[in-house]
């Protein structure tokens, strides 16, 4: 798993079913990217699990802040998931073309890492502080 995938105290986001996915995202995308290095139907797996997870994440999170700082923090903050979610359905679709390498699948799986940890670290951490300060 890259160095880059252990958590972080600065990932925190004070809401335990937050950080509870949070973590099990990044452990997927440890997954994902072992996968990219190994073969394509195992990355294909990790990726589609990737996604589906990420989808189910998306949706909690829009509840909670829509229970606690309204509809517009939600449709910001869902505009930031459609950057990712779109990033993840292209990685599918790249993917079921069974054009890839290695060193594709490989970049591809980095890209989708780096997208995940800047919206736990970047985001999430500007949109959750509100939720904070909200609750």
């Amino acid at each position: 798993m890259s160095s880059d995938l252990r958590w972080k105290d600065e990932y925190v986001s004070g809401f335990d079913i937050i950080d509870h996915a949070h973590k099990a995202l990044l452990l997927q995308c440890g997954e994902m990217v072992a996968a990219a290095e190994d073969n394509a139907e195992a990355f294909h797996e990790a990726l589609g699990h990737l996604f589906c997870m990420v989808i189910e994440h998306f949706h909690d999170e829009e509840r909670l802040l829509g229970r606690v700082v309204g509809l517009t923090h939600v449709e910001q903050h869902r505009e930031e998931h459609k950057m990712i979610l779109r990033l993840l359905a292209d990685g599918e679709a790249f993917e079921a073309s069974r054009c890839t390498t290695v060193d594709s699948r490989t970049r591809l799986a980095r890209m989708i890492e780096a997208w995940i940890i800047r919206e736990i670290s970047v985001g999430d951490q500007f949109v959750l502080r509100s939720l904070r300060q909200s609750v």
